[in-house]
């Protein structure tokens, strides 16, 4: 029984996350393999107009397969192809709503599983404010005093005694002996 309560434990902290993860990588691959073999619809293709300033940029005549993704607004798209013109650069992709389907899984799992719901508001009405006041009295008994002075206070490092050498007299230099 506790290696089961375990299990779903790690399930709970990790293990859905990997399996999403997992998930999620599979329906990117099965759709790039889509792309690869051409396998798809040009009405179905989304058109991602993005403005580019390059100088010396020679515009494109065609489109050119890509590789990548993009997330847009929760919404996963795959590059498919793309062109460059003066000054502006278009991307076609795919949506990919298999892996749209398995976030928002994944997502709603993860609140369930932790208690974030935060669609349903509870009126919780058996709640009681709790109030101690026959534990508190109002004042305290203890009394704090500033710590007792052990160690005299000196004003500041230069209050040293200096040697006697270092005030100014002039002494004469050692003799040198050869």
């Amino acid at each position: 029984m506790a290696i089961i309560l375990i299990s779903v434990h790690a399930f709970n902290l990790a293990g859905y996350s990997m399996l999403f993860g997992y998930l999620s990588r599979q329906s990117t691959q099965q759709l790039e393999r889509e792309i690869d073999n051409q396998h798809y619809n040009d009405q179905d293709l989304v058109e991602i107009k993005v403005p580019i300033q390059v100088p010396y940029l020679n515009s494109w005549g065609s489109y050119e397969p890509i590789e990548g993704e993009i997330t847009i607004n929760g919404n996963h798209h795959s590059y498919v192809k793309r062109k460059i013109t003066r000054d502006t650069l278009f991307l076609m992709c795919l949506p990919n709503r298999k892996k749209d389907q398995l976030h928002l899984a994944k997502t709603d799992y993860g609140k369930s599983a932790n208690d974030f719901d935060t669609d349903k508001k509870e009126n919780n009405t058996a709640k009681k404010e709790v109030n101690f006041p026959q534990y508190s009295s109002g004042h305290s008994d203890v009394v704090l005093y500033p710590p007792a002075l052990s160690a005299p206070v000196h004003a500041g490092f230069l209050q040293e005694k200096i040697p006697a050498s270092f005030t100014g007299q002039i002494d004469l230099p050692p003799e040198f002996v050869a």
